[in-house]
């Protein structure tokens, strides 16, 4: 509980732990006189402090006024804590303004079709600006097409009033101001994205007229000779590279449309001026791989950029190639081996495309596997030596569930986010790409990157994630938020006794039993009894703690052996 002055802090309150003066954790009232939530799906107020702040004081600020109550900071502890203040809060504020994550059709999309209705998608929900009447739909020739405009919630879409004219190239113009969010903060900067249509189908023959007699022409002198008409413009082939500005504070998009997708999340590119860059080249060093080439074959560089993240490629191939034997797979090419390495991926058989997520930059194409050989090479990984979890890392990565870096490492450490928690279980799981249906249960559904949409969607149709209620009714599916302990046992045991039924809860006998949520404790009984959960050396479960990629690693081998997928 958070109250000011005796009666609950409104909605919107922020409440900040600081250390020293320094904020070490934030969290919004999102339910009048409530900060946080001891539920499964509950935020909670995570004071992020050091080994060196052991023993230190915890102040709370409420609305900008400090509270009454403090704590004593400790590693991993976990306590709940009603705060109390006597002044009165400064108002919350928002002062980020919205900006573009997505349009569709992409920017220098092409073969868009006459009839298309565009939309723009924001980082959050947003309203009419001063400048709303300045957005644009113009040609190539700079002339304005009369649409139709709308917002719903983070969308702004856009409806030509008549059919766009073929193999065209339009560009939509959004102003700054154009929109502002709900708390008035206007869009900052000028958002343009262009596109082509599509070329005209050709027109059906008609029949032939009949030949009609002709009198004999009456001799002519032979005209002086000069040049013949002009040839017909051949058609414009399919554009083959594509280059994109990286964007500051939000995804690049980066499409040859129908060959490749390249999403670049903010903060994975450092560098002035950085652009990514896909380019369709020559099939030359596929021709050796000894599988058959159901993809062209996409170079991705960055040009004035370092890559310091993960980049999502989709890519696209060729249904008709595939063998009745044979399932599509991701590879890379390997320049300084000189050869060509499986990627994880996810298969999508309806749209004919594989998304992998990767950390490099390199040639990327798909090809036709043996479904008896559809297992990657063993990989191993130069900072799992010795470590706890070294067998099960490389079990997993044999079976093409889990992957590394570029670098060669697995950094068993690093925590782990819940679309790529999802995207693990549901390949470890062989559960199909869901469709876009099945995610109209998230209200942050536009959040959800390109690359992960499939296996949520997936993942939500198999009712294996539920999401994040919200105080108007709604569910949020948060992709990028870390995963507690807790959650991911309750998650673990909600897939195990799918497969396998009830199971009976083993006695919690950690020294930290006590601080087990409620709801969890039957789920971490339930996975210690099938021995998916273990606890740490001090005899600890530390439910509140984050999963790291090497925890999930061992809970998600465990629960395979448990059901007998492996």
């Amino acid at each position: 509980m958070v109250t000011i002055g005796g009666q609950p802090a409104p909605k919107g309150t922020e409440v900040v732990a600081k250390i020293d003066g320094v904020e070490r954790g934030r969290i919004t009232v999102e339910e009048a006189g409530k900060y946080g939530s001891p539920g499964p799906l509950g935020e909670k107020l995570a004071v992020r402090g050091t080994a060196a702040d052991e023993g230190k004081t915890v102040v709370f600020e409420v609305g900008g006024v400090q509270a009454n109550e403090t704590v004593v900071f400790y590693p991993r502890d976990f306590r709940e804590v009603n705060l109390t203040v006597s002044g009165t809060p400064q108002p919350p504020q928002d002062t980020t303004p919205p900006v573009v994550v997505s349009t569709d059709p992409a920017d220098d999309a092409t073969n868009v079709p006459v009839n298309k209705t565009l939309t723009v998608t924001f980082s959050e929900d947003v309203q009419e600006g001063p400048a709303y009447d300045a957005i644009s739909l113009k040609d190539a020739n700079n002339a304005a097409i009369a649409v139709t405009k709308s917002i719903a919630d983070k969308v702004l879409t856009i409806r030509p009033n008549a059919n766009l004219a073929y193999n065209t190239k339009y560009t939509v113009t959004i102003p700054a101001g154009a929109v502002k969010d709900l708390a008035g903060n206007a869009l900052a900067e000028v958002y343009s994205f262009s596109f082509t249509t599509q070329a005209a189908p050709a027109p059906a023959p008609g029949p032939a007229p009949a030949p009609a007699p002709t009198p004999a022409p009456a001799p002519a002198p032979a005209p002086a000779p000069g040049p013949g008409p002009a040839p017909a413009p051949a058609p414009a082939p399919p554009a083959d590279k594509v280059e994109k500005p990286i964007q500051v504070g939000a995804t690049t998009v980066a499409e040859i449309s129908g060959r490749v997708k390249v999403e670049v999340p903010a903060g994975a590119v450092t560098g002035a001026n950085a652009a990514i860059k896909a380019e369709v080249v020559g099939d030359e060093k596929a021709a050796g791989a000894g599988m058959p080439l159901l993809s062209k074959v996409v170079d991705i560089t960055l040009k004035n950029g370092t890559l310091t993240g993960k980049i999502t490629i989709i890519l696209y191939f060729d249904k008709t190639k595939l063998g009745k034997d044979q399932d599509p797979a991701a590879f890379y090419y390997d320049e300084k081996a000189g050869r060509w390495v499986r990627l994880p991926g996810v298969v999508d058989a309806d749209k004919g495309t594989v998304t992998v997520t990767v950390d490099r930059l390199a040639m990327f194409a798909v090809f036709g596997v043996s479904k008896e050989a559809a297992r990657p090479e063993v990989v191993t990984f130069k900072d799992m030596a010795s470590h706890w979890a070294e067998e099960t890392v490389g079990k997993l990565a044999d079976m093409g569930v889990i992957s590394g870096y570029e670098d060669g490492t697995f950094r068993p450490d690093n925590e782990i986010s819940r679309a790529e928690i999802t995207a693990i279980l549901v390949r470890a799981l062989k559960l199909p790409a869901g469709s876009e249906q099945d995610l109209l249960k998230f209200k942050d559904r536009a959040s959800i990157p390109d690359w992960a949409r499939g296996v949520v969607a997936a993942a939500a149709k198999e009712g294996l994630v539920r999401g994040y209620p919200q105080p108007d009714g709604t569910v949020t599916f948060e992709p990028g938020r870390p995963v507690s302990r807790a959650e991911m046992a309750a998650l673990v045991v909600r897939i195990l006794e799918k497969k396998i039924g009830p199971v009976v809860p083993a006695e919690l006998k950690f020294a930290d039993a006590a601080s087990i949520p409620d709801w969890a404790k039957s789920s971490v009984g339930a996975a210690v009894a099938k021995g998916i959960v273990v606890g740490y050396p001090d005899n600890t479960f530390r439910p509140q703690k984050r999963v790291t990629r090497a925890e999930a690693a061992a809970m998600i081998l465990r629960m395979l052996e448990a059901i007998g997928s492996k």
